[in-house]
């Protein structure tokens, strides 16, 4: 792949904080996190196992 082309995923993740008006990256507090209900962490649970399985089937699709 030609590093001009090269999927940058910082830069992304950036423009989508831009987009939404994210400007203290309260993602990255760790207090934040700490707060969170049992609730909460099997909802972020649920949500990553969704990223990851769609991740994994279009890179599948990518290598056929």
């Amino acid at each position: 792949m030609d590093k001009s082309n090269e999927f940058d995923s910082i830069k992304e993740v950036n423009k989508l904080m831009d987009q939404y008006g994210i400007e203290d990256a309260a993602f990255f507090d760790l207090e934040k996190w700490k707060s969170m209900s049992p609730e909460q962490i099997r909802e972020l649970e649920s949500y990553f196992q969704y990223l990851v399985k769609k991740s994994k089937k279009l890179e599948e699709k990518e290598n056929k």
